[in-house]
């Protein structure tokens, strides 16, 4: 079971469930660093599907 999870979790960018959610990540940066520039045509939040963030 270790070697498992070990292999899930050894590298976080692959775009699978258990990885960090990275397109959201940018997307939230992205949106507050326009917030901050006064832009108002922002895009639109990464949102989960079945329960898991990309």
């Amino acid at each position: 079971m270790m070697d498992i999870v070990g292999e899930n979790t050894a590298n976080l960018f692959q775009g699978l469930i258990y990885d960090i959610a990275m397109m959201a990540l940018c997307r939230t940066i992205e949106i507050n660093l326009s917030e901050m520039l006064g832009k108002t045509d922002l895009p639109p939040s990464i949102k989960a599907k079945n329960g898991v963030l990309m």
